[in-house]
């Protein structure tokens, strides 16, 4: 699995660095043309272009390998920011995802929801019953911070 990850890695690395091989060609032949540069400086230019970017490949792969950078959220609980039908908005930890109704087609705004899968950037959520989905809803940040408020002006108010 892992050499089929690099080989993936390393044709795309390879595709993405064909315009710059092309332009190191079409220079070189420029030099060789107009400068009158020999033949064999202008193949070793290029060589050279070519070698560095595969020398370069071991430090610049992890930016071209495609992993989803969060699937440990599978399984976490949130809130449904909107309604979901079966499209809508969670909130997982304090960030928004576009989610999808997973078994239950419709989930209320303000819902607790669980994450059962991910599918790129798109995340497949259930609903969670009741007494969960009021515990998740009262650990959001915004309930949190909504909750101190109303402990700090009711403690002023008394004070």
């Amino acid at each position: 699995m892992a050499l089929y990850s690099l080989s993936g890695t390393l044709f795309k690395y390879v595709l993405l660095q064909v315009p710059g091989w092309v332009l190191a060609v079409a220079v070189g032949w420029l030099f060789v043309r107009r400068f009158d540069v020999p033949v064999w400086a202008g193949v070793v230019l290029v060589s050279l272009w070519i070698a560095k970017d595969f020398a370069l490949f071991p430090y610049m792969r992890r930016f071209y390998e495609s992993t989803v950078s969060e699937p440990r959220i599978v399984g976490d609980a949130g809130v449904a920011v909107t309604n979901l039908d079966p499209h809508g908005f969670v909130r997982i930890h304090g960030v928004l995802w576009q989610a999808e109704a997973g078994s239950d087609r419709h989930i209320a705004e303000g819902c607790g929801v669980c994450v059962r899968d991910i599918r790129g950037l798109l995340l497949v959520v259930d609903a969670l019953p009741e007494p969960y989905s009021a515990l998740v809803r009262r650990a959001s940040p915004a309930a949190r911070r909504r909750d101190e408020e109303t402990q700090e002006r009711s403690y002023h108010r008394s004070g």
